[in-house]
């Protein structure tokens, strides 16, 4: 507990920013904080009842660090000071979901969560003072000097804590960083000892791990402006998942990101970076609720030439996809929900079967693919776009079967921003699979049949059967396990979209093209964005970044562009 307690001394002089109460309560400075009993959005893809005509201050909870952002952070901070491959996201404690999206608000901080974040800093440190000739030229030496670390210090910790430090705050971490005689009977080097001290200590600092947004006063006693460097962190969290780069801080030190323009500027040269393939992945994989991908699995009965190490080489083809779309081609919603070429090795390929054909790609529009990945074009007639994707149809399904409920729930969830019912606790569930010479769709006409199922599933089912085209590894059938043919004929009743679909590929296009999608998809980055569900406060911007994003033919920089320039953006409500 050396580092923590050292921690807590460097922190224990400075005013609210003292957010090393979160540990203890999981509180800050502030009542911010997002409600813990505050149930899901109602919001069905049409805009909330308004309250005031302008976009008002944003409520936006404390939030500590996901996994991926402390993880891509690190990257960031430490660079080659951490060997390659290295990855501790699985030892930070887990996170927590508001709103369909991690977030860290509402989580109680336990004793178990504290000692995991101690843990998980002190590796970090471990592994960095093993090369720690990367974290400064001047250390490379066996003997540095005092100066020596006390310039690291002082050029890392304004950067990791987001935020230019206070006389006094800089000093407290300098002197941590000096070194001390090893005990009697110690091997250790005072130098490595120092910065492990210091940065296991840094990277348990609430102004690390926490996004703190304090803000300044402003003429209404309820609203807070961001400080430049709140906003800076704001915009980089949102589009690189990671912290302010040198250009951000720069444009945060002289105070041009109060103004909108500026603002519009950054996000520009953001999403031209190489980092905003990581943000967009963090939000696409998310919204998809791709979280089980990492521990796919599928029952070798069915599947016997499943193999785990399909999983990383599924997330990649996502990335690939996500950064071919929006990155490298138009950015648009419908070619999102439409695009006919993915990225696969051939161990994805033979998943994909005859739907997918090798294909060229002009090289300024290729994404950076892994070793082995190519371009192929899908089959028309049965694929289209990001829900048609393998990654995407094996995820949500069963290990040895397809899941229409799922597959239809996450259609409702996901592109029409529809709050489900759980299932009555009384509810009696359907056999696993089908009886014999019974397809899924004769099993989930039994919900029908029911009246305490009736009613929710009449939205799920529908629009889950378009989809049963796929099986449970996402590849094309025409038949089911039993050899019933698949009837693949589908709708989302009560939706914009009428009439019946056809299969897939009818469903894709649909959406693709749906005012109630579209609108979704941007109330989903908004979600993402504040790290909460939307509320009636928030009606006026979603409205306008909706309203915005539709009139750019579903752009998704616009998107982007609207939520950063509006004035909600770089203030905060106090509640």
């Amino acid at each position: 507990m050396m580092a923590l307690r050292a921690m807590l001394r460097l922190v224990a002089t400075t005013s609210c920013r003292a957010l090393t109460l979160a540990f203890v309560s999981g509180l800050a400075c502030g009542d911010d904080l997002a409600d813990p009993e505050r149930g899901p959005s109602a919001f069905e893809g049409r805009p909330l009842p308004l309250r005031g005509g302008e976009p008002l201050a944003l409520a936006v909870p404390l939030r500590r660090l996901t996994r991926e952002q402390l993880h891509n952070t690190l990257q960031d901070l430490l660079g080659e000071a951490l060997p390659a491959g290295f990855d501790v996201r699985e030892l930070w404690p887990p996170d927590d979901v508001d709103g369909g999206f991690a977030s860290n608000a509402t989580v109680p901080v336990t004793e178990l969560a504290v000692e995991q974040l101690e843990r998980a800093a002190e590796r970090v440190a471990a592994a960095a003072v093993r090369r720690r000739a990367h974290l400064h030229a001047c250390l490379e030496p066996a003997d540095p000097t005092a100066a020596c670390l006390a310039q690291w210090i002082e050029e890392l910790a304004p950067r990791a804590l987001r935020r230019p430090l206070a006389p006094a705050e800089l000093e407290s971490w300098r002197a941590l960083a000096q070194p001390e005689p090893s005990p009697a009977g110690v091997d250790e080097d005072p130098v490595d000892a120092a910065i492990f001290r210091t940065l296991s200590a840094l990277l348990q600092s609430p102004d690390f791990l926490y996004r703190v947004e304090a803000g300044e006063p402003t003429d209404d006693p309820e609203v807070r402006r961001l400080t430049a460097h709140e906003i800076a962190a704001r915009l980089s969290y949102l589009v690189w998942s990671s912290l302010p780069d040198a250009s951000l801080t720069a444009d945060a030190d002289s105070g041009r990101l109060y103004d909108p323009a500026a603002r519009a500027a950054q996000l520009e040269r953001m999403l031209a970076d190489p980092r905003a393939v990581r943000g967009l992945m963090g939000f696409h994989r998310q919204w998809l609720e791709l979280g089980a991908l990492d521990s796919l699995d599928k029952d070798r009965n069915v599947f016997p030439t499943f193999d785990p190490a399909l999983r990383p080489l599924l997330a990649a083809e996502l990335q690939a996809f996500v950064e071919f779309v929006i990155l490298r081609g138009d950015a648009r919603f419908a070619t999102l929900m439409s695009a006919r070429t993915t990225f696969v090795p051939p161990a994805l390929a033979a998943w994909y079967g005859d739907d997918a054909s090798p294909t060229t790609v002009p090289q300024g529009q290729l994404p950076a693919l892994p070793e082995g990945f190519v371009p192929v074009a899908l089959d028309e007639q049965r694929r289209a776009g990001v829900l048609t994707l393998v990654p995407v149809m094996a995820t949500h399904a069963k290990a040895g079967r397809s899941d229409p409920v799922g597959r239809g729930a996450l259609v409702r969830r996901r592109w029409l921003c529809e709050t489900l019912a759980a299932a009555p606790p009384d509810v009696v569930m359907p056999p696993v699979a089908p009886a014999p010479g019974s397809s899924q769709r004769d099993q989930l006409e039994q919900h029908a049949e029911d009246p305490a199922c009736a009613a929710c599933h009449a939205r799920m089912d529908p629009g889950g059967l378009a989809l049963e085209s796929y099986d449970a590894m996402g590849s094309s059938r025409t038949h089911d396990l039993a050899g019933n043919p698949i009837d693949a004929r589908g709708a989302l009743p009560g939706s914009d979209i009428e009439g019946a679909l056809e299969g897939p590929v009818a469903l894709a296009l649909a959406l693709a093209h749906s005012e109630q999608a579209q609108r979704c998809y941007a109330t989903q980055w908004l979600r993402y964005a504040l790290g909460r569900p939307e509320g009636p406060d928030d009606a006026a911007l979603l409205l306008a970044v909706q309203d915005r994003f539709l009139a750019a033919d579903g752009h998704v920089p616009t998107l982007l562009r609207a939520l950063v320039v509006a004035d909600a953006f770089i203030q905060r409500r106090v509640r």
